[in-house]
């Protein structure tokens, strides 16, 4: 199952991830394994436009009725936003290496 779904040209969560959240998003081990599929990927190009995917859909999950699903939702935007942050930094030494 996809973790997000596009919608009128907005990526929003696959409303069967927004479910579970939504029904099971109390268990850590819900939240999780959720964050490992976010985690687990293949990718062709640069890493940054991956991640920054998520960023949007997850902040969302700021104003979840669930206090654990806010908590998880913040750390999770935190992280998002370090592996924005730590790809593009990649990404530049990569092109500076093929500059030389």
């Amino acid at each position: 199952m996809p973790a997000l779904k596009e919608d009128q040209g907005l990526l929003t969560l696959h409303p069967t991830l927004r479910r579970l959240i939504d029904e099971f998003g109390n268990r850590p081990d819900v939240l999780e394994g959720i964050e490992s599929n976010i985690g687990t990927y293949s990718w062709i190009g640069s890493r940054t436009e991956y991640h920054e995917q998520y960023v949007e859909p997850i902040r969302e999950l700021a104003a979840h009725p669930t206090p654990a699903v806010r908590s998880w939702a913040g750390r999770m935007a935190a992280k998002l936003q370090d592996a924005i942050e730590r790809v593009r930094d990649q990404d530049e030494e990569l092109d500076a290496e093929r500059d030389i």
